[in-house]
């Protein structure tokens, strides 16, 4: 009987043996492997917001429209009835390989006279924010395909020498009373971009 189990056992063993060559054989018969190189480039991102003001071009963030005043009968670095200047806010994103969408915001504002107007395009809005909200120009998207991936939105401002209200009666008394108040009149904007999605 202890014959036979070692005869079993060789046999199994050797059993075992041929059919662990044999599966070592078979997969290792046709193998192969790649290195496959992959790279990805990153889209560059460029974006800068700017406003610049008519008579030295600087950039600011916050503006004093005594900065931006075109021939002035008054002092200089001074608004008052008469006067009208111009700014312009500009968004750009040249060089940015990704879409863009752009924001301007109207962060604070102090001592604004109250007959005092801005326009763009034609439209006149009484105030800086009125503007803002209501020009679909303010906000939107710069597309990386875009030929031109420059906003330039040019905001004409003006204090009238003669403001009249709805019924056509003159508002000098308006106009004397933020003359004797208002020191200074500043906004400041905020233009932030952002990447579409």
């Amino acid at each position: 009987m202890n014959k036979q189990k070692k005869i079993t056992k060789i046999v199994i063993v050797a059993i075992l043996l041929l059919v662990v060559i044999m599966l070592g054989y078979t997969f290792s018969k046709y193998a192969k492997s790649y290195t496959i190189p992959t790279s990805s480039t990153v889209a560059k991102w460029s974006f800068a917001g700017e406003v610049f003001n008519s008579k030295n071009s600087s950039t600011e963030t916050t503006i004093s429209l005594a900065d931006t005043i075109k021939n002035s009968k008054i002092k200089e670095n001074r608004i008052a009835p008469g006067t009208n200047g111009d700014f312009t806010i500009v968004v750009d994103a040249t060089g940015s390989e990704v879409d863009l969408d752009y924001k301007v915001e109207l962060l604070e504002e102090t001592n604004k006279p109250q007959n005092l107007k801005f326009s763009y395009n034609g439209n006149i809005y009484n105030s800086l924010s009125e503007l803002i909200s209501t020009e679909e120009i303010f906000s939107g998207k710069i597309s990386c395909t875009d030929q031109e991936m420059k906003k330039e939105i040019l905001v004409e401002w003006e204090w009238p020498y003669e403001s009249y209200d709805d019924e056509g009666v003159l508002l000098d008394d308006i106009d004397m009373q933020d003359g004797e108040t208002i020191s200074n009149y500043e906004f400041t904007l905020k233009i932030s971009g952002t990447q579409s999605v």
